[in-house]
């Protein structure tokens, strides 16, 4: 993926503008965004009209993470235009985690070198400095072949089965109505709420390792939305609810497709 400064794809300090946001819960941010950090933890920011986007790819450009906040979820939302920074997460989430359950003023220190967010609480303020040599990753558009709503206790079963099993990848194939995952002998053929099949006959191999990373732990996420294809990333999409507001966040990751050795 291109990380070059170009008019579709600007460096981070190219857009940045006045901002003001409060979040009612500091914890319900901070494990939104912890999410991220199993791909990256240097992730872009970006604040538009629809709400914020939180987004990050591994280093080694397989796999990308993106946290989507509408920006009914807080209690405050101004922004001064298109805005867009990149910030170290761990420092973000580090303050969250030791404000503990409060709410959060978001805001930017245009004064301070470079720039840097300011995380503000019931009790005392941290800074966290911007990161302008970073590109934001690009925007990923594609053509599923299949789209399936599964439980996600099915897929989780699968995946940390295949990884005590010692596999390195994992098969997704879909056959008309049929949704199977496989590999070095363990199938596992998954019940769908739906499905949807474009093209009769779909088979993908994923890297299980940044596969399992995705696979995410909560008591009260039942389903997942996965999407793949031939020759195609994997998309795994959760929609993530929100205590103290009707609005919920939205995680989506995408992971490349395995190439066949030559």
């Amino acid at each position: 993926m291109d990380s070059s400064s170009s008019p579709d794809n600007p460096k981070i300090g190219d857009v940045r503008e006045g901002f003001s946001l409060r979040f009612v819960s500091t914890m319900q941010l901070y494990y939104a965004l912890r999410r991220l950090a199993s791909i990256n933890t240097t992730v872009t920011l970006s604040l538009s009209d629809s709400g914020l986007d939180a987004r990050c790819i591994s280093p080694s450009h397989v796999s990308m993470a993106i946290l989507s906040i509408p920006k009914e979820a807080f209690t405050e939302y101004s922004i001064a235009g298109e805005t867009r920074f990149a910030l170290e997460l761990e420092d973000l989430l580090t303050a969250l985690q030791s404000a503990g359950e409060s709410w959060v003023h978001l805001s930017i220190d245009g004064e301070a070198p470079g720039g840097s967010l300011v995380a503000a609480f019931k009790e005392g303020n941290v800074k966290v400095a911007f990161d302008d040599s970073i590109s934001p990753p690009p925007d990923l558009r594609v053509e599923f072949d299949v789209e399936s709503l599964l439980l996600l206790d099915e897929l989780r079963s699968l995946v940390t089965h295949a990884y005590r099993r010692g596999c390195t990848h994992l098969n997704f194939t879909t056959h008309e109505e049929l949704l199977s995952g496989n590999c070095g002998g363990l199938i596992k053929r998954f019940a769908p709420i739906w499905l949807k099949n474009k093209v009769g006959k779909a088979e993908a191999s994923y890297a299980l390792a940044e596969l399992k990373e995705m696979v995410i732990t909560s008591k009260t996420q039942r389903v997942v939305l996965l999407s793949y294809g031939n020759d195609k990333p994997l998309s795994l999409d959760y929609i993530i609810p929100l205590n103290y507001t009707l609005s919920a966040a939205r995680l989506t990751y995408f992971l490349a497709p395995e190439r066949p050795h030559e």
